[in-house]
């Protein structure tokens, strides 16, 4: 029922959007460039922005913990666990919201390439598409702990972050894009709460201890000696 909620909400929104838009004029607005190597197929691209998907997204995290506090009474006479319920309803949306209130726009897209990519060389090309696209400083760069690439780069200015991973094993290449200001410092410190929260809402199984079994006659001692016969 939530969801439902939600979803309708989001969709009559998305749909005054899309007619205000119609209304001043057609055309796809541009989303954010990201540089991918050449020779590969984009399969899936995501793009939010403040005027659409991202601006509503934004208003409803902050609300999320009083329509989880709203519905906990009657979740809890259900299946739902309601450690989970408690769990999500002491998230700090509030502070999640801010930390990402400075994002405006992201762009993800996911390309799959024919032939596998020589992990050197890939991330070569990726430090030069990058330098095409602004000034931008190496944050993370890995070719040897996960198979295949991960690369973190982030715009100067406080103006973003373009970031890479390479599936070396299913050759797709997963690429994201956020432009604006993230606080790193409060979304860092939100997701160790909402990992303590969660970690404190999982049931751990209590071991039984072993039950002992009783003692049993040893085989193995010998039987006593009968006492020696009297000589007749």
């Amino acid at each position: 029922m939530i969801a439902l909620v939600v979803f309708s909400a989001v969709t009559a929104a998305l749909c005054a959007m899309a007619q205000t838009a119609s209304a001043e004029g057609g055309g796809l607005i541009p989303p954010p460039a990201i540089s991918l190597p050449y020779g590969g197929k984009i399969v899936t691209e995501i793009n939010l922005s403040d005027s659409d998907v991202l601006g509503i997204i934004k208003q409803i995290i902050p609300a999320i913990s009083e329509v989880i506090g709203s519905v906990a009474p009657m979740a809890a006479k259900g299946p739902v666990d309601a450690k989970a319920m408690e769990a999500i309803k002491g998230m700090d949306f509030k502070g999640l919201s801010e930390a990402i209130s400075g994002i405006t726009n992201v762009r993800v897209l996911v390309a799959k390439y024919g032939v596998s990519l020589e992990k050197p060389a890939l991330l070569k090309q990726l430090d030069a598409g990058v330098v095409k696209l602004g000034t931008f400083s190496k944050v993370v760069s890995d070719v040897g702990m996960m198979p295949g690439v991960l690369a973190l780069y982030a715009q100067s200015d406080k103006g973003g972050y373009i970031g890479y991973a390479y599936d070396a094993g299913g050759r797709t290449l997963y690429a994201i894009r956020i432009v604006g200001f993230a606080d790193m410092a409060k979304l860092t410190k939100w997701v160790m709460d909402a990992v303590k929260l969660a970690m404190s809402a999982v049931k751990m199984p209590a071991v039984p201890e072993p039950k002992q079994a009783p003692p049993t006659p040893d085989d193995s001692v010998a039987p006593t000696a009968a006492p020696p016969a009297e000589k007749q």
